[in-house]
């Protein structure tokens, strides 16, 4: 019997009460059990609905007062809104699905709706005042559009799980639990749909509401449900366990579980212990390092480490010793598992011993054969005939024998050569793989087919003539191209040499692509052409002015301004040689010219300077015939290195020159354009035809026949480029020709020259120089002792070495390389006899003619350190700049 305190109205709401709160306790108990089993975490979440649902349904059946009724209904809306989501999740937890959209959005009606009871007071949503039921009496909240939207969804979601686990989620055969979740479901669609009808006046052969009888009938078939379930899922646990444990014996691998922290054996299996030849006990209990398994214990730490860090251990290579003496390679492959309620390291492992040998021994066969086979013809006779009586030798092992023709085939088809094997009669008998891939026929194409048909038709003769030679030892190489499929010809250098394929006689081919050696040696010819133009270019200008400064001081009365015009452009033309030889060492090393190397320069000046030098240096060409007129804007500066300049300027003058044999005139003019400078040279010289102006700047394209390389306005082009500038041409027969730059201007730099110039250098100091170039040393004496300095000099390591043994020098120029050493020796002796007299190591410059970044530039290691390192040639007042800050520097130094 129920209790008497009870109304009557809410008996059945009672017993629903009872029922879900006992299961919801039962479940949230076996749940703290099982936290990974999620069917429990949902059905726990239904029942607890289904309680706050009943239990709002107790309460507000005592009909206390208006607020009571308010309060304790919003209880069983809530509960009702969160069912559909519970039951929705906890078919998908059956399933071990994740879940899906609709979970997600029934989730959020739920949300939806208890947000919408707790904080809206409307008569659609929920509000007083209390409307009477005349069926039962007792009164209720209005909610004439949220409570049907609940019971609504309740019923639609109800009934579209019974259609999804029949017909979809659960195929025949279906487990036994899914009957007693679709009877649950059924039964409260069926109470529901009666409830609702019943609430719309339809007279019940029942009497009232069953809704309350068919949920806790739902609750106990859920709760069947999940019991059936975990029955179905340990039966299935029981038997992988006992799948597990026979596979673990019974598998020809050792298999091993031990405890992850210490490595203690748990369990072995019966592989393991066949072949170690030791019992169980001997193992479980105690850790491979106490046992001595390991030849290296590191390599155990580190396959911890990796399944520690990756969740799995894969055929990681060990090497173990089982037994005294023995010495075993094993592929180790492991996880983690639970054993015996802790984790435990579940190990793999194979024996490879025998492979790894395998291995071993192939790649010293394929390397002694790649080695052989590598070799020149005479001896790929030889290393044939070795592998024929290896063969032999080995005859009475097949498997060897096939090996060995394997290991031959795959290194005869990787070698990039094309590979011939021909009968005596020239017939193509096997040729590899890299020969069809170029000639473009296939294997079975080439099997068969004559050798000279693979050469040029026009050329065919010469390689029959040339093959005989080879043949009989009169030649050792054919040069003959081969032609291939789609009618292309491959340049190569063939060698053939005689020996046996197999029970025959055979040519062996061997034909190397000399494409890119033909490319490397044109693009070597065309570069020692252009650096020869470009470097007489600049001998002549130098020759030129010398010998004119030479005629200048034969003379009795001498011009200083002349010589001094004519000694600056010998200057010039020499740093323009530098630069040449910058941009050249740049080349040949695939760097850029830094843009170190340029510097703000007077455009006009430049001009005038290229004149003065193209006076001397092309007078021997018809200069003195050819009237000069200039027409310069000054104060138009650039960002350039002065000597690429000059060189295109002097290209220039010189191509108008040769345009005008019998004389004639040449103007210059240079004038601003916006943020462009704009220059144009304009003869009125023999002038051009249209197709060579188009192709006047191309590359080894040249008009003067043998004396021409055809490099000059092509470089003039790429330097200006490589400024942001440009060069056209514009020209007609016999109308002379104009050739326009541009080059984008930049702001003047004032402090230029006042950089240039050498700093003030305290006369009388000591300057060692060490330089084994005569004429290198008397430039250099010159300019220091002009500049105040008292120069001592040695040219080899050993005099300058008895220098520093007898004197103090106040600072140090050192060429880099000497013939008996180099100059970090010299510094390094230098900062050593400093030290040792208990002063500070003076300024040590060392100067140099290799390439900028060279390998010698780099100190080696305890080198004293350096001031500065100069390339040559040095200009001199770069020269005096940098001995003026040693000084200083080294004056500084020393008073701290």
């Amino acid at each position: 019997m129920l209790p008497s305190y009870i109304p009557t109205y809410a008996l059945g709401a009672f017993v629903g009460l009872v029922v879900n709160t006992t299961l919801t306790l039962l479940c949230l108990s076996t749940y703290l059990l099982y936290l990974n089993y999620k069917p429990l975490r949902y059905i726990t979440l239904f029942f607890t609905s289904l309680s706050l649902y009943f239990l709002g349904y107790v309460l507000y059946a005592y009909q206390f007062s208006e607020n009571w009724i308010l309060f304790w209904y919003r209880f069983i809306l809530l509960g009702l809104a969160w069912v559909p989501a519970c039951w929705w999740l906890f078919a998908l937890s059956l399933r071990e699905a994740k879940p899906d959209w609709t979970a997600r959005v029934l989730l959020l009606w739920g949300l939806t709706a208890s947000a919408a009871l707790l904080f809206i007071d409307h008569p659609a949503i929920y509000a007083a005042p209390l409307e009477l039921l005349s069926q039962s009496g007792v009164r209720r909240p209005q909610s004439w559009l949220l409570r049907p939207a609940i019971y609504g969804v309740a019923l639609a979601v109800n009934l579209a799980s019974i259609l999804m686990i029949w017909l979809r989620w659960w195929r025949p055969p279906r487990p036994g639990y899914i009957l007693f979740l679709t009877t649950g479901l059924a039964l409260w669609l069926a109470g529901g749909l009666h409830d609702a009808a019943f609430a719309l006046g339809w007279r019940s052969p029942l009497g009232g509401t069953v809704l309350w009888l068919v949920s806790a009938c739902l609750s106990i078939c859920m709760a069947l449900t999940v019991a059936l379930q975990m029955r179905h899922l340990e039966n299935q646990l029981s038997a992988s366990q006992e799948h597990f444990v026979k596979a673990f014996q019974f598998s020809p691998n050792w298999m091993v579980v031990s405890n992850l922290e210490d490595g203690r054996f748990l369990e072995v299996n019966e592989a393991f212990l066949r072949d170690i030849g030791f019992k169980r006990e001997d193992f479980i209990g105690r850790t491979s390092l106490d046992l001595g398994l390991w030849l290296d214990p590191e390599q155990r730490r580190e396959g911890i480490q990796q399944l520690l860090e990756q969740g799995a251990l894969r055929e990681k290579e060990i090497t173990v010793s089982p037994q005294k003496g023995s010495r075993l390679t094993l592929a180790w492959s492991g996880g983690i598992i639970e054993w015996g309620g802790q984790k435990a390291l579940l190990s793999v492992l194979h024996d490879i011993t025998q492979r790894k040998q395998a291995e071993e021994e192939l790649n010293r066969n394929r390397s002694l054969l790649e080695q052989e086979v590598g070799r020149r013809t005479a001896e790929l006779l030889s290393a044939n005939e070795e592998l024929h009586r290896e063969i032999q030798e080995r005859e009475r092992t097949e498997s060897a024998l096939r090996e060995s023709q394997g290991n031959l085939q795959r290194l005869f088809d990787s070698m990039q050569d094309l590979l011939f094997i021909l009968s005596p009669g020239g017939h193509v008998l096997h040729a590899n793989q890299r020969a069809v891939e170029r000639l473009g026929y296939s294997l079975e194409e080439l099997r068969g087919m004559y050798i000279l048909s693979l050469h040029p038709p026009a050329r065919r003769q010469e390689a029959g003539y040339v093959m005989e030679d080879l043949i009989a030892g009169r030649s050792d190489t054919c040069l003959v191209p081969l032609y291939t499929k789609r009618g292309e010809t491959i340049p190569v250098e063939t060698k053939v040499t005689q020996g046996r394929w197999g029970p025959k006689e055979a040519l062996f081919g061997i034909s190397r692509d000399v494409s890119e050696r033909l490319r490397a040696e044109e693009t070597l010819n065309q570069l020692t052409a252009g650096v020869a133009h470009n470097f007489n270019n600049l001998l002549a200008a130098v020759m030129g002015n010398a010998q004119a400064a030479r005629s200048e001081l034969d003379k009795p009365s001498r011009n200083q301004t002349s010589l001094r015009r004519l000694l600056d452009n010998v200057v010039r033309s020499a740093e323009g040689g530098r630069g040449l030889v910058q941009r050249l060492t740049a080349y040949v090393g695939r760097r850029q010219p830094g843009n170190a190397l340029r510097q703000t320069v007077n455009l006009a000046e430049v001009l005038a300077s290229s004149v003065e030098i193209a006076k001397a240096a092309f007078r021997h060409m018809g200069m003195s015939t050819v009237k000069v007129r200039l027409d310069l804007e000054e104060s138009l500066h650039v960002e350039a290195q002065r000597s690429e300049l000059m060189e295109v300027f002097l290209n220039l003058i010189k191509n108008a020159v040769e345009a005008m044999p019998d004389g004639g005139s040449l103007t210059i003019k240079a004038w601003r354009d916006g943020g462009r400078a704009q220059a144009s040279f304009s003869d009125t010289g023999t002038g051009m035809n249209e197709e060579t102006r188009s192709r006047v700047f191309q590359p080894f394209f040249s008009t003067k026949g043998v004396s021409g390389q055809g490099l000059g306005l092509a470089s003039s082009r790429g330097i200006l480029r490589s400024l942001g500038g440009d060069i056209t041409a514009y020209s007609q027969p016999n109308r002379g020709a104009t050739i326009n730059l541009r080059l984008p201007l930049c702001e003047a730099s004032p402090g230029q020259a006042a950089k240039n110039r050498a700093q003030v250098i305290d006369r009388g100091l000591e300057v060692l120089l060490v330089e084994d170039e005569a004429l290198v040393a008397m430039g250099l004496t010159a300019t220091l002792e002009d500049a105040g300095l008292k120069v001592s000099l040695a040219s080899r390591l050993s005099e300058a070495y008895a220098h520093l043994e007898h004197g103090s020098p106040d600072i140090l120029l050192c060429d880099l390389g000497l013939p008996d050493g180099t100059g970090w020796d010299v510094a390094s002796r230098f900062g050593e006899l400093a030290q040792s007299r208990g002063r500070e190591t003076p300024p040590v410059i060392l100067l140099t003619g290799w390439a900028a970044e060279s390998v010698w530039e780099r100190p080696p290691q305890g080198a004293t350190p350096v001031f500065a390192i100069l390339h040559k040639p040095v200009d001199r007042a770069l020269l005096l700049d940098t001995v003026s800050k040693a000084l200083n520097h080294g004056q500084k130094t020393a008073t701290r």
